[in-house]
């Protein structure tokens, strides 16, 4: 209960955040770790210290991350490969992630390959117990870069 509850927290602060910067542009000169921390201060003062800091932690890397993710998926990508080669473990942050960046792509008609994440590979029994495999499509991981990049350009000729 408490992981769902914290995963809609940083949601709702992502957005918040990135709505009340769009709104201020102003505001874009304060670091995105202050903004953040006033956002998580007025909405969840009951938090303790800990969870703080790692919900802050979260929230920024939804931004950033998300915020990069947007960009390429402006101009025109249509597949993102994500290289897991040198991720040598996933923890539910990650996972999280991952479902988060596979529903922004795919909400842009996109699609998400997921390289050195295959059957056998060290994160994948993780990956299978989170609901990353169910929610993406076993598919949409490949055992290398080299795959994802056949099947994206496979994919993309066929359109």
């Amino acid at each position: 209960m408490h992981a769902v509850t914290n995963t809609d927290l940083v949601r709702t602060l992502s957005a918040s955040v990135r709505q009340h910067l769009a709104r201020h542009p102003e505001h874009a000169g304060n670091s995105l770790d202050e903004v953040v921390h006033v956002y998580l201060n007025r909405t969840a003062p009951h938090l303790s210290l800990a969870e703080r800091a790692d919900t802050q932690r979260r929230v920024l890397a939804e931004i950033r991350g998300l915020g990069a993710l947007e960009a390429l998926l402006d101009e025109g990508t249509t597949h993102v490969i994500l290289d897991l080669r040198r991720v040598h473990d996933v923890d539910t942050t990650g996972a999280e992630m991952l479902i988060r960046i596979d529903e922004r792509v795919r909400a842009r008609g996109r699609r998400l390959l997921v390289a050195q994440a295959a059957p056998g590979d060290p994160q994948w029994d993780f990956l299978v117990d989170t609901g990353v495999i169910a929610s993406l499509g076993e598919s949409a991981f490949l055992p290398d870069p080299d795959r994802a990049l056949e099947l994206a350009e496979n994919e993309r000729s066929e359109e």
